[in-house]
C-alpha cells in the first residue's frame, strides 16, 4: 500500500496488483484499502507475491546504473 502525490502514477506500485494507490489526505480511501487487505487474505498474498517479483527493478545496483546513464547523457 502506498500513499502517493498522484494516485495515477507511482513507479513502485501497480494499483490493484502490487498494492493500492491512495490520494494524499484520503483517510477513507486508505481505511478502505487496509480493510480490503484485512478481509481478503488471497488478495493480500497475491499482492505481496507480485510486489516481491518486482523488487529487482529497484535494486541498488540498478538505481546506480540508471543514475550513471542519466549523468552521462546530461554531460554529453
Amino acid at each position: 500500500m502506498e500513499q502517493s502525490e498522484s494516485k495515477s502514477h507511482h513507479p513502485g506500485v501497480i494499483d490493484g496488483k502490487t498494492g493500492f494507490l491512495v490520494e494524499p489526505r484520503d483517510s477513507n480511501g486508505l481505511a478502505n484499502a487496509i480493510n480490503r487487505l484485512l478481509e481478503e487474505p488471497k488478495l493480500r498474498q497475491s499482492m505481496g507475491s507480485a510486489g516481491r517479483k518486482r523488487c529487482h527493478l529497484f535494486s541498488e545496483e540498478l538505481m546506480i546504473e540508471k543514475i550513471d546513464k542519466l549523468y552521462q547523457h546530461l554531460l554529453n
